[in-house]
């Protein structure tokens, strides 16, 4: 009878040790899976080629107050995906950008296009707001 009760009692903490474990493989799990997405995310963002350009911008006009442009989007391949031609009121052009720093260096992604006439919040946007 002795032994059937050491018996019981090492079945439960073999039990418990082995549902400590599982809570604790899952913890670890939890913890790490945002920094694995770091990582990706990180390995994403160094196989851009520096020399990708996603954005051309031009001027085509600037006369009697108003500024023509044209901007031109594109994919990572260097293949267009879009081009819109705007006139703005004003004699200055600006151009928002949203920088990211990565390593020792910041990648800047155009945001919106505005003007001395036209504040920053009424100007164009690229992207979504961020």
């Amino acid at each position: 009878m002795k032994q059937n009760r050491i018996v019981a009692v090492i079945r439960i903490w073999i039990v418990a040790i082995v549902v400590l474990a599982a809570i604790a493989g899952g913890i670890t799990l939890y913890v790490q899976s945002p920094k694995e997405k770091l990582e990706r995310l990180k390995g994403n963002i160094a196989q851009l080629k520096e020399e990708h350009v996603p954005i051309r911008f031009q001027i085509v006009s600037r006369d009697n107050g108003q500024i023509v442009t044209k901007v031109k989007l594109y994919d990572m391949d260097g293949n267009q995906i879009g081009m819109a031609q705007s006139t703005l009121p004003g004699e200055s052009l600006f151009l928002d950008f949203v920088t990211v720093p990565f390593e020792k260096k910041y990648l800047a992604f155009p945001q919106s296009i505005f003007t001395d006439a036209v504040p920053a919040e009424e100007g164009i946007r690229l992207f979504p707001p961020l």
